[in-house]
């Protein structure tokens, strides 16, 4: 990221001292931001100046720092519909604690976030986050920066082992054993995903810092005297190849050049096929609704008929949709990641491309590809199998180009799949749950945990 995305606002040159450890993290992470002072009391043409300019700039996030009265990160929200952070500042005799209750009080329809007191490199790091739902450059950074975290504390328990040896945590057996967090239940392909994603992005990241020195390189030594004309350069891969391409990738660890490739063409609006835990699916960016319908169009599908959305954790789940029934919890943790997709619940103007109606089809795959491609989208994937509707899915990367020819984009070939029956639909929209659609998970294994929360 070469320009500023996020602005840093504060009322005083006082409250640099306290702002300096948010401006401090950013500058680690090589993220670009600008500061300003300007006060919501004393330089009032001089803040409306700002906020008004910040997003022909290419500002999209802004941190404001508040200490004394407290009125600046408000009068900054009321002003834009950018969204603002709010960062209370120890800076009168009331320790922030003034600020922090002006800020968490404004009315309603004029948000403001806020962090705790003093608690500047929170409000950057929300701003990194908010921006890294767009950026995955900015993902990548901040995966690094939780690892670094989590590498202190390793480093940190083996200091304490060493000064401490009766400290550590025992078994009945005697034997050391860290204690299992529930939060890690999609066990082993959770845990392969994650390391995996790990390595994706870092090489994805060193990749693009290596193409940047190459073409800064090639602009330094370009001779000036030679005409652009006489330098002509080889049109680029993308123009000169067949549609769709078809790129061959390991189902077990995916090259990160093929899932960098299809993670393109979807935040571009294309169609990528890509192989799943039952069949071949066809997918594309579930928030571009010109996609989603040119999805509609080459399955030939009915416009009244959702199509549901793959997603990598259930983090995004939580956003997506209303509620997550308690009740449907154990279906989550018996066959997440899995071949069951379960219709929620959702506000009605969330992906109404793909759902115009207020419940939503969901559903984690069990597969290192699709995993890999979702989590590099950043965003839900709207999927659906791959076939013409009425037909019968395609089980391999052949059958697929059968189907569509150069409709879609690109193909990830993970060889043929499983050949399972398609995933098993189950609505949890209204109790007792109903199954809309039967597939490789039975009736009786969902009975089995759902008992009489299952409709006959």
């Amino acid at each position: 990221m070469k320009t500023a995305k996020i602005g840093i606002v504060m009322g005083s040159r006082s409250d640099l001292s306290i702002m300096k450890k948010g401006m401090e993290r950013l500058d680690a992470m090589e993220v670009p931001y600008e500061l300003i002072i300007a006060s919501a009391h004393r330089t009032p043409e001089r803040l409306q100046t700002w906020v008004r300019d910040a997003e022909k700039r290419g500002i999209e996030v802004i941190v404001a720092g508040a200490g004394g009265a407290a009125h600046l990160p408000g009068v900054i929200a009321s002003q834009t519909l950018l969204p603002v952070i709010a960062a209370p500042l120890d800076t009168t005799h009331l320790r922030g604690v003034d600020a922090l209750y002006s800020i968490v009080q404004m009315p309603a329809g004029i948000p403001v976030a806020s962090v705790g007191i003093n608690n500047t490199e929170n409000a950057v790091l929300l701003a990194v986050h908010i921006l890294a739902t767009k950026y995955p450059e900015l993902r990548t950074k901040l995966r690094q920066y939780r690892r670094d975290m989590a590498q202190k504390i390793a480093e940190q328990n083996e200091n304490l082992r060493e000064e401490m040896p009766a400290a550590r945590l025992q078994t009945a057996k005697g034997k050391t054993s860290p204690k299992k967090s529930k939060e890690r239940r999609l066990s082993r392909i959770e845990e392969d995903f994650e390391r995996y994603s790990q390595t994706l992005m870092n090489e994805m990241a060193a990749r693009a810092e290596q193409d940047e020195t190459a073409r800064t390189q090639k602009r330094d030594t370009t001779p000036t005297s030679v005409p652009i004309e006489e330098k002509e350069e080889p049109a680029p891969a993308s123009e000169k190849r067949p549609k769709p391409q078809i790129l061959k990738v390991d189902p077990e660890r995916p090259d990160p050049v093929a899932i960098e490739e299809a993670m393109t063409v979807l935040l571009n609006g294309g169609i990528v096929a890509f192989p799943t835990d039952t069949v071949y699916g066809i997918g594309t960016d579930a928030t571009n609704p010109s996609a989603v319908k040119k999805l509609y169009e080459i399955k030939q599908r009915s416009p009244d008929k959702a199509i549901p959305v793959l997603i990598h954790n259930l983090k995004i789940l939580g956003a997506m949709v209303k509620t997550i029934p308690p009740a449907i919890q154990p279906i989550l943790e018996a066959f997440w990641p899995g071949s069951i997709t379960i219709v929620f619940q959702k506000h009605l103007n969330t992906l109404r491309a793909v759902s115009s109606e207020e419940t939503l089809g969901v559903r984690i795959p069990n597969s290192m590809i699709s995993l890999g491609l979702i989590s590099m989208v950043c965003r839900p994937v709207a999927t659906t199998s791959a076939n013409i509707s009425g037909q019968v899915p395609a089980t391999t990367a052949q059958q697929v180009q059968n189907y569509f020819g150069d409709q879609i984009d690109l193909i990830l070939d993970g060889g043929p799949t499983p050949g399972v029956a398609v995933s098993t639909v189950l609505s949890a929209a209204a109790e007792p749950f109903e199954i809309l659609r039967e597939g490789d998970i039975t009736r009786e294994k969902l009975r089995t945990l759902l008992g009489d929360k299952l409709k006959s």
